[in-house]
């Protein structure tokens, strides 16, 4: 099967949704066209050998490495993957795990069972297959990962067709597949979440090291690995409803993450603009969450309910006036830089609209003055919102009181 040259692929016999897989030699490369050595086509129904005259539709132009798989295109769901190899029929084994040889059929049949199998259980199956070629011409690293464990390329595959956000992610950090490598056996707790994410910003003594769009990218990254990583656990569920209460209590204690990360940030772009650290220090400021994150019923696509509480540790350092002031400002950057343009997107909008007086209220107020308000002008369902209020981030011992107030 010397010297076949690639260009339409002979799938006869083989059923809708089955995935053929494509092995053989690259002696040289064009565009949307390759030519093969020793050819393989394997599908369900077994292996098929290409013949000198016979040819392969390759519908990607291939980066020039010795190593690659491409998850190209489907044609009448059918799924196309070539591996380059070595002329001896094998792929190198220093770029699989352990060092160990694989032969090329090994290999083929090894990646066509793992891609047959899950395809199956994607939501989104020809969006999958188009993200991980991308994926794999982005870093082609990967590409050992993923021939040698069908238990990551299965995770991966799920993930790619179920979400198109993650997707996008996984192409602006490709390394973040090697998270999928160890799948969680439950979702992490709150404590876990906060030191995680706030680790992504460094820092100590609640201001982060990192401040303006580094700060902001870097926490948002962390938070997208650890939804990586709970969306894959998620969909590994048999049943879906197992996991829902544990899921949506996990993604509310993410946001809290997330928001106390940036509110560390935040505290770092003031003493940059020139507020002195032991003013900020006099600051005690908390983040009530409010709604479905207040009662950890949080789903992926929701947006974050909150109120802000301020108040002064040391009236000296700094007044009620300025508590005010600065608590505002804070808040205002910590709602940045979880939603505002910057290299990584943003990951959800913070709606602090449930505060007195809604948006036409101040921003930010004191306990005092929240509980002011509760007394003598709140509304019967702004008492039942409050019923799913809890601390969130920020001061516990300040959240916590505000909570017990009101």
């Amino acid at each position: 099967m010397t010297g076949a040259r690639c260009g339409a692929m002979r799938t006869a016999g083989w059923g809708s949704g089955v995935a053929g897989i494509v092995l053989g030699l690259h002696v040289g490369v064009g565009v949307g066209r390759s030519v093969l050595d020793d050819g393989l086509v394997l599908g369900r129904e077994g292996v098929v050998g290409l013949g000198v005259d016979e040819q392969v539709q390759l519908r990607t132009t291939f980066p020039p490495a010795w190593v690659v798989v491409v998850l190209g295109h489907f044609v009448e769901a059918q799924l196309q993957i070539v591996v380059r190899t070595h002329p001896l029929g094998s792929v190198d084994g220093a770029f699989f795990q352990g060092g160990v040889d694989f032969t090329a059929r090994d290999v083929l049949w090894h990646a066509a069972q793992a891609f047959n199998h899950t395809t199956s259980e994607t939501a989104d199956a020809d969006y999958a297959a188009q993200s991980l070629r991308d994926l794999l011409e982005r870093d082609e690293s990967l590409v050992s990962v993923l021939c040698a464990d069908d238990g990551t390329l299965g995770r991966l595959l799920r993930l790619l067709g179920a979400s198109r956000g993650l997707a996008e992610f996984l192409l602006r950090d490709t390394q973040a597949v090697l998270l999928l490598q160890t799948p969680l056996e439950r979702p992490l707790g709150r404590d876990e979440y906060h030191r995680i994410i706030r680790a992504s910003v460094g820092g100590a003594d609640d201001v982060a090291a990192n401040h303006g769009d580094d700060g902001r990218d870097a926490l948002r990254r962390a938070y997208r690995r650890e939804v990586l990583r709970l969306a894959s656990f998620d969909l590994e569920l048999e049943d879906p409803l197992e996991g829902l209460d544990a899921v949506a209590a996990a993604l509310a204690d993410l946001a809290g993450a997330a928001i106390d990360a940036s509110l560390a940030v935040a505290r770092a772009e003031v003493i940059a603009a020139g507020q002195t650290p032991e003013s900020l220090g006099a600051l005690a400021f908390a983040v009530i969450g409010m709604g479905k994150c207040g009662a950890r019923e949080l789903n992926y696509v929701s947006d974050v309910d909150v109120i802000f509480v301020a108040q002064t540790r040391d009236e000296e350092l700094l007044s009620a006036e300025a508590t005010t002031a600065l608590g505002t400002r804070i808040a205002q950057l910590t709602m940045r830089g979880i939603y505002e343009v910057s290299k990584e997107p943003g990951l959800w909008e913070v709606d602090a609209n449930l505060r007195p007086e809604g948006k036409a209220g101040a921003l930010v107020r004191t306990l005092d003055s929240h509980l002011a308000y509760y007394e003598r002008w709140a509304k019967n369902w702004e008492f039942q919102a409050l019923l799913k209020a809890r601390p969130l981030a920020g001061d516990s011992d300040l959240g916590h009181q505000y909570c017990a107030a009101v």
